[in-house]
């Protein structure tokens, strides 16, 4: 099926419903391409992974490579990582430090700025023909921060990031804002791929904890267990939120922490924290939150920081990047404590990470399998009508488990698909 003419038909907003050809449709990847990726504020780093003046990091905006580059002056540059001669990729490394970049392929080198500073054989080659002014690496268009965290926009008219965020920002300042230090990323990044649309991942981090009770029944009980008779995610505080512009936010009651180390640096964190933020955002502390910045950033908090990226990688295949935090002046028995629980959760060979994947890449399988399923729509009302509001707590609340901020997620994608 041709969809290139009902993608605003593709999620019903009244009966919130979601058509299987969101996940499935060539189409629809393509113009996710053009109409979201390219458009939206993309999450390519943190701060703390250039903390010096020529640190870099190779980033992905959706399918585009780019390379994120601490210039001399301490502003951050992300660029196309491809060479404005031949379309090669400039930087082939993860991360680095370097003042220059040299093409692999014709020996093009550039700068930190951009600049295209030297062509083998430049005088006898190009006669003067060549304007090196006009062949520097190409400039993605908008680069805003927000508490270390590093966005990027290729749409020059885009709002500023402050209104992207919208209310998010509450909720972002409640976990990034809790010490002077911030958080600060440990070496490396998971990766991984999962044969499923990138979507799945996305709308699950913006509140779908309907899944948790049923597909990780058996490893729950190893990480929160229960009374006798006391049912799953049943506590006062649990709470989802519509956070609006296609952000979604899930905060969970978390039973107190149990390796000693790890509790006492939460606690010291915790009373920082009270002399920065709200009692509201207080709360979030030593509790278990999952969110999503539209369209595929995520954040993790089950003891330890992971932020994650679902990148785009064809319309049936995602790759996972994740990268785990260490927050305030942690000791080194802290960070391997928390590098160890991350490792544990929610990794490449995180217990409940594979359960996860499972879920996605077989629901995948199924939305493809023939004519006759694509026809039917998926549900996402649950807690539809039963939502609330408080005066100190931002966004549209709804009691977990709900939908809210899952179908959120897609009100936005809606609208830029060109939904009315």
């Amino acid at each position: 099926m041709h969809t290139s003419q009902h993608f605003p038909g593709l999620v019903d907003l009244r009966e919130k419903t979601v058509s299987p050809l969101v996940y499935i449709d060539r189409d629809v990847y393509q113009r996710e391409q053009e109409l979201i990726f390219a458009k939206s504020w993309l999450y390519v780093g943190h701060e703390s992974q250039l903390p010096n003046d020529a640190d870099f990091i190779v980033a992905s905006m959706g399918e585009v490579s780019v390379l994120v580059w601490r210039r001399a002056e301490g502003r951050i540059g992300v660029y196309l990582n491809s060479c404005p001669h031949r379309g090669m990729r400039v930087c082939r490394e993860e991360s680095g430090r370097a003042r220059t970049v040299v093409c692999p392929y014709h020996g093009w080198s550039f700068d930190q700025k951009g600049a295209l500073r030297g062509v083998p054989n430049f005088e006898d080659s190009y006669a003067g023909l060549l304007d090196k002014s006009k062949w520097g690496l190409i400039p993605v268009a908008r680069v805003e921060t927000y508490r270390g965290l590093i966005f990027a926009c290729f749409d020059p008219d885009v709002v500023p990031l402050i209104d992207y965020l919208g209310h998010a920002k509450w909720y972002l300042d409640a976990v990034l804002n809790g010490t002077a230090k911030g958080l600060k990323a440990l070496p490396g990044v998971h990766r991984w791929q999962v044969d499923a649309n990138w979507k799945f991942g996305a709308e699950n981090a913006a509140g779908d904890n309907a899944h948790a009770a049923v597909v990780h029944a058996s490893v729950l009980p190893m990480f929160a267990p229960l009374e006798p008779g006391a049912k799953p995610f049943d506590h006062p505080f649990n709470h989802e939120v519509k956070m609006g512009n296609g952000h979604g936010w899930l905060a969970l009651n978390q039973p107190p922490e149990r390796d000693p180390a790890v509790a006492a640096h939460v606690a010291k964190v915790r009373e920082e924290a009270a002399g920065r933020l709200t009692p509201k955002q207080l709360e979030q502390y030593g509790n278990f939150y999952v969110g999503t910045i539209f369209p595929n950033l995520s954040f993790f908090f089950a003891g330890t920081p992971i932020i994650r990226v679902w990148q785009p990688r064809g319309v049936n295949r995602m790759e996972v990047w994740s990268w785990t935090f260490a927050e305030g002046d942690p000791s080194a028995e802290v960070v391997e404590a928390q590098r160890r629980n991350a490792t544990t959760t929610f990794s490449a060979s995180g217990l409940i990470e594979q359960e996860d994947g499972l879920m996605w890449s077989s629901c995948q399988r199924e939305l493809e399998s023939g004519v006759v399923r694509r026809r039917h729509a998926l549900n996402y009302a649950q807690g539809a009508n039963n939502t609330y509001t408080e005066p100190d707590r931002p966004g549209v609340l709804g009691k977990n488990p709900t939908d809210i901020g899952v179908f959120g997620f897609y009100e936005r994608w809606h609208a830029d698909m060109g939904g009315t």
